[in-house]
């Protein structure tokens, strides 16, 4: 409970300033969390703020049965998470219960339900994110990949590069 992780990404710029890391035009010029002037070079993703592909903030990895976890015993309970490549991932778990986290200004995914070799019959089941934010995300804010009965309630999604929800193999 009320615990705030914060990662060295993005402090040099947000992940939504960055228009296209795909382009290989002249250098563009950006600006960091204090208004300097930065130049980063297309195509050279070494250069980006926002370059990191591995790791995370939070996983929990199973298998893991959580007995009797919910909106009044949760799992996780106001945990913000800034500035890192991913948000709060769990994977082969049974019966979390996630509430009132938020996270804010990552590469990857925000809040997912993962299954480890990303098959329909693996993943997370019964579990649920409740009431949590995602913000300023470099893929999806809210992520299902396989598992079964795994529910986003009452959660809000705000300025994604990659689509609000996605949900693979379930």
């Amino acid at each position: 409970r009320n615990v705030t992780i914060k990662g060295y990404s993005g402090d040099t710029a947000d992940i939504m300033t960055i228009d296209d890391w795909d382009k290989t035009a002249s250098p563009s010029p950006y600006t960091d969390a204090d208004g300097n002037s930065i130049t980063l070079s297309y195509g050279d993703r070494s250069q980006k703020p926002w370059s990191e592909t591995k790791g995370g903030a939070m996983r929990i990895r199973g298998p893991i049965t959580y007995a009797d976890h919910s909106e009044t015993t949760p799992t996780l309970e106001n945990v913000t998470v800034r500035n890192c490549c991913r948000g709060i991932r769990l994977q082969e778990v049974t019966g979390a219960y996630v509430k009132d986290c938020s996270v804010n200004n990552i590469s990857d995914n925000a809040f997912y339900f993962a299954s480890g070799n990303y098959a329909s019959d693996k993943g997370c089941e019964n579990c649920t994110f409740d009431n949590c934010d995602a913000e300023n995300t470099g893929q999806s804010g809210l992520n299902n990949i396989g598992g079964q009965n795994n529910t986003f309630k009452n959660c809000s999604v705000k300025s994604t590069r990659a689509s609000a929800i996605q949900v693979y193999h379930s």
